[in-house]
């Protein structure tokens, strides 16, 4: 149980058929600043509680675990990203040769977790191999058939995630690698998003807003074209509330964010790095607790140096290929290039899309996760002891209630 005096690690606003008239009756008693952002929750999920970069006020005082925290910016920082990602793997090679440790990788199949295999596959020695394992299953061949059955079929142990949850591969004995963080280094849930949608998002501005925003489109990367001639394109979506909210998140951070990319890189990377980052531990684990499963894992993007390294590489190619288009086949060119130097897939390379890895949760969600109260539809919190909160746990609605109830505009 808990009481209105708790804080929170970080909080989600997820309503959903089974959250719908929870959500309801809390706004009702909610003041202006806790209504509009349940509001923001109806076209997608709030989990924007920001890292220690700006302000960014919120109905509780998160408070964020110092690995969670963003490192400073440093503008001089030199190293690539492939010498980041073999010093990664050259980590896990050290626990398998110092420690006897035994891996199993998070495979979704997407470009984060294929990057990870790779880079294993480059730096550790066949016998060094041995020692890791693969949680998957077929939504995971999917987006990479020839690479699964090329280098991981047969040749490795897989663990079917449709029957198992990360907490009973940490019970084998395995130590978890996560690609979790991943997507926060590139921005490219939100650019996806913004490049699907992009006449959809603009339809009914005025003739000559939407002709500004369409000449202006194709330098949508370029540091010299600002974000703000994006304006009315970002309020169509988000709406104007949110829009001078993040404003003052950025005019108060130390972080350059100027083109359009920039923002919606930023928007990741800062604000929902937190929630993405700890959806291992509060969406497939319900038995331990969060040090037994954090001494279990290795939460292979979110590392200073990966983090470094995403705050200087903005605009100049390394995330989003210019030369090839802004479409979704030329997101995470980092990666993309790092794997095409292994397996020499053109195709991957040129034509493969950004897609949402979500097929595996889904699964999940729909089988044996779904336990008694603890379900990931219902999940809300962590306290800020690191206890996980869903909406049925006594004492859960009343502290909604008194912070939403408190909440106040300060942007």
């Amino acid at each position: 149980m808990i009481d209105i005096k708790t804080n929170l690690h970080h909080f989600s606003v997820n309503i959903n058929s089974q959250t719908q008239s929870f959500w309801h009756d809390v706004r009702q008693s909610a003041s202006p600043a806790g209504q509009w952002l349940i509001d923001m929750a109806k076209t997608d999920v709030f989990t924007a509680v920001g890292r220690n970069m700006g302000a960014w006020s919120l109905p509780w005082k998160c408070k964020i675990l110092d690995r969670l925290k963003m490192p400073a910016y440093d503008p001089t920082f030199k190293k690539g990203w492939t010498q980041i990602t073999n010093e990664r793997a050259a980590e896990v090679k050290k626990l398998i040769q110092e420690k006897n440790k035994k891996f199993c990788v998070l495979y979704s199949g997407g470009i984060d977790s294929l990057l990870i295999t790779t880079a294993l596959l480059i730096n550790l020695s066949n016998k060094e191999l041995e020692n890791i394992s693969f949680y998957c299953n077929t939504a995971s061949i999917i987006e990479n058939p020839k690479f699964y059955k090329k280098y991981i079929h047969e040749k490795f142990v897989t663990i079917d995630s449709t029957k198992y949850l990360t907490e009973d591969v940490v019970n084998m004995g395995y130590i978890i690698i996560s690609s979790m963080s991943g997507d926060s280094l590139c921005g490219s849930k939100g650019w996806l998003d913004l490049h699907n949608n992009f006449f959809y998002y603009i339809k009914d501005l005025s003739p000559a807003s939407k002709q500004n925003i369409i000449k202006h489109w194709p330098r949508a990367h370029d540091p010299e074209v600002h974000y703000t001639i994006f304006k009315d394109m970002f309020v169509s979506k988000w709406g104007e509330i949110y829009w001078y909210k993040l404003q003052k998140n950025i005019l108060t951070s130390d972080v350059p964010v100027n083109s359009l990319y920039d923002l919606v890189w930023w928007t990741l990377f800062n604000l929902r790095y937190v929630n993405i980052a700890m959806r291992t531990y509060t969406h497939d684990n319900f038995k331990h607790g969060f040090d037994y499963i954090d001494a279990n894992m290795f939460d292979w993007y979110n590392t200073k140096d990966y983090q470094k390294w995403s705050m200087v590489n903005n605009n100049n190619g390394e995330k989003i290929n210019v030369d090839v288009n802004l479409a979704q086949s030329s997101l995470k060119w980092c990666a993309k290039k790092y794997i095409y130097g292994f397996d020499k897939n053109d195709w991957y390379l040129f034509y493969k899309q950004k897609l949402a890895s979500g097929e595996m949760q889904k699964l999940r969600e729909k089988g044996h996760l779904v336990q008694s109260n603890k379900n990931p539809m219902t999940f809300f919190a962590l306290t800020d002891t690191l206890q996980p909160l869903y909406l049925r746990d006594e004492g859960v609605k009343e502290n909604i209630l008194h912070h939403f109830s408190k909440f106040e505009k300060d942007w």
